[in-house]
């Protein structure tokens, strides 16, 4: 629960590397959905996860992937590409500076815009921010309604 007290704080969650979060009520799911990018060294790989949980101090799901941001956003397809994929020839990128023309880009700060039904499914909107392009772009998910009720979220007694 909830306290006042700083020597009562216990993580919420594992594992401890993670990237900026985002966390908003979503009625039509009846949760609170928590985005986060994956951190370096997560065997989750580099990623966009979903979490759920009934409460804002948890218990939070086990990590839902939604986006494998290198096999998408690096797309070997120069149609789909949004990211700088390789060093050489890739014309996706800045080229302002020269460790930019030189270097791969990222993903990070997936931010929850909003999240409504549409049918049995869940349309989920997100911002996802890049380097290398430095962008903002709107990210859109439909997922199956059934598969959050069924991320285990027990009550804590």
């Amino acid at each position: 629960g909830w306290s006042d007290a700083e020597a009562d704080a216990r993580p919420l969650f594992g594992p401890d590397a993670l990237g900026e979060l985002s966390v908003r009520w979503v009625p039509d799911a009846g949760r609170y959905l928590m985005l986060t990018a994956s951190g370096p060294e997560d065997p989750i790989g580099p990623a966009v996860v979903l979490r759920s949980s009934v409460r804002p101090e948890g218990p939070w799901s086990p990590r839902l992937r939604l986006l494998d941001w290198v096999a998408t956003g690096m797309s070997p397809d120069p149609h789909t590409r949004f990211i700088k994929a390789s060093r050489d020839g890739d014309p996706v990128g800045d080229r302002i500076f020269r460790a930019q023309a030189e270097g791969t880009g990222a993903a990070y700060a997936p931010y929850l815009f909003d999240a409504v039904a549409d049918g049995a499914d869940l349309l989920l909107r997100y911002t996802l921010s890049t380097w290398n392009p430095y962008q903002v772009v709107l990210m859109q998910h439909r997922l199956p309604l059934s598969a959050l009720s069924a991320l285990p979220n027990p009550r804590k007694l």
